[in-house]
């Protein structure tokens, strides 16, 4: 099966799948910040309709994204999941990758043709962690901590409020 060797890992989402683009279906999806010589033969070998460029760090960088279905589309059984092992061959638990984690990636090619249309498909088959950046959790300040917020007057209630008089339905 085809290899990327050695490529800086981006959004990983293998242990919490993402939702598909227009749809309820979900896939597992790994983006890969790789050389520009790997990008231009991932295009012409029909794997990408075009080059992908992010920001990375400050720099303009090429970038491709392999995924899996979680499902499978005729029958909505449940797919083996993503193998992900360190560089020993152990498992490791994908929400610890995090953005900038080295990892070597193996997918398998699908070849499609749909209403008339002929395409290939990268399909994601597992991920061996090189260098693990540990995923830390997202900004380290929980929601609403940056806003400013006014105090208010306790008021309590008298002694002169008679409420006998009031009717209650």
């Amino acid at each position: 099966m085809p290899l990327i060797t050695n490529a800086k890992s981006m959004w990983v989402k293998i242990a919490q799948p993402e939702t598909k683009y227009g749809s309820d279906a979900t896939q597992w999806s790994i983006n890969l910040v790789v050389e520009d010589e790997v990008s231009r033969k991932w295009v012409k070998d029909g794997l990408a309709m075009k080059e992908r460029f992010m920001d990375v760090d400050g720099k303009e960088a090429c970038v491709i994204k392999i995924k899996k279905d979680t499902h499978w589309a005729k029958s909505g059984d449940a797919k083996t999941p993503v193998k992900v092992v360190d560089k020993f061959g152990q498992d490791v638990d994908a929400s610890k990758i995090g953005n900038g984690s080295i990892v070597n990636v193996q997918y398998s090619v699908k070849d499609w043709e749909f209403q008339g249309r002929k395409g290939r498909t990268p399909e994601l088959m597992a991920v061996q962690v090189i260098e693990l950046v540990e995923y830390a959790g997202g900004a380290n300040k929980s929601a609403g901590d940056e806003f400013d917020f006014l105090t208010q007057e306790e008021v309590s209630l008298t002694d002169d409020v008679n409420l006998d008089d009031d009717v209650f339905n």
